[in-house]
């Protein structure tokens, strides 16, 4: 069977904030000191009017600010640009926000009343037999959005996201593809673990019969 490639519709966007991030990084090179002072990416995007100023969706947007902030590698008949902030600085910050954003998650949570933490037992079970959506969203869990699945296998298969240095040099960084996907999609709350993505990309090449 003939491999599934991205759709044009997604090459687009792609092409698109690859194209915004390095727009932003000439408009805006005070974002990177906006980031540095615990400003997060999604309140960078209300703060610079992003997605209005730019007439974009939010999601090409975000994927914009990351590239302005991080860098491109290349591809898409696009050059490789360096992104305003030090690749170790991204992580460390990335970090931050991660930590910042799950703390806050957690405790909204535990305010809202129908929250996993809120509920007894028996409304857990009544939550539980309503389908499949409601059983993943009372684990605490996220419904995965096609456009996020092919997100997650593109980053599987792009060679930036390898790794260079052992254990298995070569295979996929999925520590590094979880930081992508959950700034891309989550606002950077620690939404996908390493084993939710090694997960759901092994299920989606199983499903279009992609080879590794």
């Amino acid at each position: 069977m003939q491999k599934k490639t991205l759709s044009q519709t997604d090459i687009r966007s792609i092409t698109v904030a690859v194209d915004l991030g390095s727009q932003l990084q000439e408009d805006h090179p005070s974002l990177a000191q906006d980031y540095r002072q615990g400003i997060s990416p999604s309140e960078l995007l209300d703060l610079y009017r992003i997605p209005a100023r730019y007439d974009v969706q939010e999601h090409v947007a975000r994927r914009a600010l990351c590239y302005a902030l991080s860098g491109f590698s290349g591809g898409f008949a696009r050059d490789p640009y360096a992104g305003l902030l030090h690749p170790e600085e991204r992580r460390h910050f990335i970090n931050i926000f991660s930590q910042r954003r799950g703390s806050a998650l957690t405790a909204r949570m535990r305010e809202e009343r129908h929250a996993i933490y809120g509920q007894t037992r028996e409304e857990r079970c009544a939550l539980g037999k309503k389908g499949g959506i409601a059983l993943t969203l009372q684990r605490d869990q996220v419904p995965w959005t096609a456009e996020e699945t092919v997100a997650a296998y593109t980053l599987w298969t792009d060679p930036v996201y390898k790794r260079t240095q052992p254990p298995q040099p070569g295979r996929p960084d999925l520590e590094r593809i979880t930081q992508a996907i959950n700034y891309h999609y989550h606002h950077d709350s620690p939404v996908r673990t390493k084993a939710s993505i090694d997960v759901a990309v092994r299920k989606y090449r199983k499903k279009h019969d992609l080879s590794a």
